[in-house]
């Protein structure tokens, strides 16, 4: 990548919170003099309002730092980047700044439509909520009403985040190529972030739906694993990835945990294609989706 001006026909709106708008412009405009080639992009640091202040609300309470998307409008394109507390909370500026690279990296795919089909796709995937909601309506008809909503945001952060894992891979490896200075600092936040997550534990969450979560987080990991070639961050990495897998293990059968091995594998080879994961990762998602059907216990809610 020599230039940005062939992809930057869309406005990038980088919004936060009033409160954190002066330190998010200090950090743009820092990452405008260091890497004169995002100049070619067509951006602007905005304060968050309306809709936008609610998904950064909602980005918070699931701990992640910053989430980008598409958000064409009828007279132009658009591409919104939501920042939230937890980049805020990152006192070096190197790992906020390989943040917002990693959702430029969402923002390259997007606009080099690399992941189109599946992005067209993404209905379907929204549109199985039904399929693993199913096991739970028929077991517990009383009860579902009540329950819906909760198994709706449940499936969005956990099951239909599989549908995410070839644009979480693609958008750092765009900024392995194009910032290679800035990737260890990429590592560094999302391995802090990552391992945060896994010792606060799953107490909070119920034993039936453990081995989802688990393995969402088993799934990001190896996406990251795949793109590094470094021994020290290798080893680290591997390491978190097989506690995630032992933890797993109490929480499935020995055929269930065997499954779910040759399952990440395909998952693996499936996302660093873009062609095979534009037309099987749909398919992929209902097979996961029927092959592990949702248990819950409604007195543990």
């Amino acid at each position: 990548m020599t230039n940005l001006s062939d992809i930057g026909q869309a406005f990038i709106m980088i919004t936060c919170k009033k409160e954190n708008e002066m330190e998010l412009l200090s950090d743009w405009n820092k990452m405008l003099d260091d890497h004169p080639i995002l100049q070619d992009l067509w951006s602007d640091v905005i304060v968050a309002q309306g809709g936008a202040l609610e998904s950064i609300e909602t980005i918070d309470k699931r701990g992640m730092p910053a989430w980008g998307q598409s958000a064409p409008t009828r007279k132009f394109d658009r591409f919104v980047i939501f920042v939230c507390k937890e980049y805020f909370a990152k006192e070096n500026f190197n790992q906020r700044k390989a943040i917002l690279l990693h959702e430029l990296g969402h923002f390259y795919v997007y606009k080099k439509g690399l992941l189109e089909q599946l992005r067209q796709d993404w209905k379907k995937g929204e549109d199985l909520f039904r399929v693993f909601v199913a096991p739970f309506e028929t077991q517990n008809s009383q009860h579902i009403d009540s329950y819906r909503d909760w198994l709706r945001r449940f499936y969005d952060d956990y099951i239909f985040d599989l549908l995410k894992i070839p644009g979480e891979y693609y958008a750092s490896l765009w900024v392995r190529e194009n910032f290679k200075d800035i990737f260890d600092d990429l590592l560094d936040s999302e391995y802090e972030g990552h391992k945060a997550f896994f010792d606060a534990g799953f107490s909070t969450i119920q034993k039936g739906l453990v081995k989802f979560v688990l393995f969402s987080l088993i799934l990001r990991l190896n996406g990251l694993i795949l793109l590094i070639d470094d021994e020290v961050n290798l080893e680290r990495f591997k390491r978190l990835e097989e506690d995630c897998w032992s933890e797993l293990k109490g929480y499935t059968t020995k055929s269930g945990f065997r499954s779910l091995k040759d399952f990440e594998y395909r998952i693996r080879k499936l996302s660093t294609s873009t062609e095979s994961a534009n037309e099987h990762f749909p398919e992929a998602l209902e097979e996961y989706i029927r092959s592990f059907p949702v248990e819950l216990d409604v007195s543990k809610k």
